[in-house]
């Protein structure tokens, strides 16, 4: 399919950006489709302890033992029959006491729970990726404005040079170097032209959609006072809870269970030939032998438990240190910015100087063409950095677990 770029003039904030991810990526509709399938399951479970009720329209052509059940007629046979029976009724049934049935509908909300973190997580995840997508764009976009504005001196400079050429104050080798620099230059905005688009059709992928944002809006970010729990670690504490209910559900397979039944229909040789019949009944189960399957079914969720402790402990020194990371870099990424805009302040100004000494024949084409690569130079490690600064800001906001609050 074709990417389009969107018609519109109206620039795409980052926060729209990301609210977008909610209603047009493929990839939170599946995380949302798996908590309506656990909400689901978790029903399905919990229906256990409603009543059940089944229709049951039975004929059949059978014999009978009347002294199995006591009739015993001197010279009358114990066998009777065939005969034909005719038999219609629902019956119902329900549950009264069934304690691993319980722990199983807790563990079932659990793990609907699970997949609501899971849901959170993902949102996270895509919300850091268009966050970095968007910035890398903004900043594509920086750099072929900064790159528009020095081919404009670097046009000036090729006229200048043309000019002292013409009346002999000049040579050739001066022009040359200035129409070497212009080139250049063009090379870089063309460079920057392509990544910007790349970037922009990587972004519209990262949403969901296929229109590409034609303008976007430089973003803010709120500081975060107080880091959140992260949703790795929410999906870690839904997962511990329902092992714990699903090795109780295992354990509790060896308590009784208390049920309660009753029927009623008819039954005759036929249709026109049954009367009314009726079974009311409670029963009692207690398991006695089950081939060792309920102790290793509570092995396993034993060793299911264990495991989620090792991928709590993994996961939360592994969000410490993005934590201690973040911090860092953000750290280092403000003096960075601050060095680099005084470094480019610095080559601006050179650049200006040398193009007076240019002019007033006080300085060579080659001190004019070191100065344009050196602010050339320094400017981009300035667009690099000013939103290294905000990308830093966002890792910062996504480790503390408050990324979609810092999005201003």
């Amino acid at each position: 399919m074709c990417l389009l770029i969107a018609a519109s003039a109206q620039p795409l904030t980052l926060k729209e950006a990301v609210a977008r991810i909610e209603t047009l990526n493929p990839d939170t509709a599946t995380a949302r489709l798996q908590v309506l399938e656990r909400q689901a399951q978790a029903e399905a479970v919990k229906s256990g302890y409603q009543p059940q009720a089944n229709l049951t329209v039975q004929t059949a052509y059978q014999t009978s033992n009347l002294q199995g059940i006591g009739l015993v007629f001197p010279g009358f046979p114990s066998r009777i029959g065939g005969f034909r029976t005719f038999n219609a009724r629902p019956q119902v049934t329900q549950t009264v006491l069934d304690l691993s049935l319980l722990s199983q509908i807790r563990a079932a909300r659990a793990n609907t729970r699970v997949a609501e973190a899971q849901q959170r997580t993902v949102r996270d995840d895509l919300a850091i990726a268009v966050v970095t997508l968007y910035l890398q764009t903004l900043q594509a976009d920086s750099r072929i404005a900064a790159s528009d504005a020095r081919l404009r001196t670097a046009e000036t400079i090729v006229t200048q040079a043309k000019d002292r050429e013409s009346v002999g104050t000049g040579s050739k080798l001066d022009v040359a170097r200035a129409v070497e620099q212009l080139e250049n230059e063009r090379i870089v905005r063309t460079n920057a032209a392509r990544d910007a688009a790349v970037l922009r059709t990587l972004l519209a992928q990262a949403i969901g959609t296929d229109q590409a944002p034609a303008a976007l809006e430089r973003p803010a970010f709120a500081t975060i006072a107080e880091p959140q729990t992260r949703p790795e670690l929410l999906v870690l504490e839904e997962r511990a809870r329902a092992a714990q209910l699903e090795t109780e559900a295992a354990r509790r397979q060896k308590y009784p269970k208390i049920s309660a039944f009753a029927d009623w229909g008819v039954l005759g040789a036929g249709p026109d030939r049954a009367i009314g019949t009726y079974t009311v009944g409670a029963s009692f189960t207690v398991p006695l032998w089950t081939g060792r399957r309920i102790e290793n079914e509570i092995a396993a969720a034993r060793v299911r438990e264990d495991q989620i402790r090792v991928d709590q402990k993994r996961t939360q020194l592994r969000i410490t240190q993005e934590r201690t990371a973040a911090d860092a870099e953000l750290t280092a990424a403000r003096d960075a910015f601050a060095a680099s805009v005084r470094a480019a302040q610095a080559s601006k100004e050179t650049l200006e100087l040398a193009t007076l000494r240019y002019q007033g024949g006080l300085a060579s084409s080659v001190d004019v063409q070191i100065a344009q690569g050196a602010f050339a130079v320094s400017e981009d490690q300035r667009i690099r950095s000013e939103y290294e600064v905000m990308l830093a800001e966002a890792k910062a906001a996504k480790a503390s677990g408050n990324i979609l609050a810092a999005i201003r």
